[in-house]
């Protein structure tokens, strides 16, 4: 009796330990606060536990190992390429939480320089409350970038035409030489992305050569008998 007791102790501890083992602590939130009477278009907020994690998975399995015969072929597609690559894969590597608001600000009209000035404003001081710093400020270009380094990560809050905000935040940057190598390939492709591609300089042509001086010919002297 005494050992079919100890079983049953065993066993209830087992079955009782996942139930009172802690939970594990969830990840860092990464708020963005929306400014009053903001229209959401779309919201993002994903992590590897979920819908982030299952596109790492999908990008990772859509890569081709380079092997064989076909080794290094390139395909005419070259959004295929960086996908078969697995460069698209290596772009969120460091990436394990991410956060994307769009939104309208105001009547949808185009928004002056004051109030382009106030929404970059109203982002840049809440993310610096929160330990972050500016790592770039574009008034033209309506651009606030804030760098964190404890947790690590950024935001981006960019205001675009017609009162349209985007803003990004996460908790790890992109693989910056996988990045450049797409607005090489793709900048020229869509409206407002940057590219990278060098400028095309054309060779100097060459001077043209004087042509050559025509120098008279001496009559010969007669020779005398």
């Amino acid at each position: 009796m005494r050992t079919v007791a100890v079983l049953v102790c065993l066993l209830g501890i087992a079955v009782s330990a996942p139930v009172c083992a802690q939970a594990p602590a969830p990840a860092p939130a990464l708020p963005i606060p929306l400014p009053p009477g903001a229209a959401v278009q779309m919201e993002l907020d994903s992590r590897d536990g979920d819908l982030l994690g299952m596109v790492k998975g999908l990008l990772a399995g859509a890569a081709t190992p380079k092997t064989g015969a076909g080794a290094g072929a390139a395909n005419a597609n070259p959004f295929a390429n960086f996908l078969s690559d697995g460069q698209l894969t290596a772009l969120l590597k460091d990436i394990h939480h991410l956060h994307v608001l769009s939104f309208k600000s105001g009547n949808g009209a185009a928004a002056p320089a004051g109030q382009t000035a106030d929404l970059l404003t109203f982002y840049e001081k809440p993310f610096e409350a929160e330990g972050g710093h500016r790592m770039l400020y574009l008034s033209e270009q309506k651009v606030v970038a804030v760098g964190f380094d404890q947790p690590r990560g950024f935001a981006l809050a960019a205001v675009q035409s017609l009162g349209s905000v985007i803003v990004v935040r996460a908790d790890g940057y992109p693989d910056m030489t996988v990045l450049g190598g797409l607005l090489r390939t793709f900048g020229g492709l869509v409206p407002g992305l940057p590219t990278m591609t060098p400028p095309t300089v054309s060779a100097p042509t060459p001077a043209a050569r004087p042509a050559p001086r025509s120098v008279p010919k001496t009559p010969a002297k007669a020779r005398r008998g």
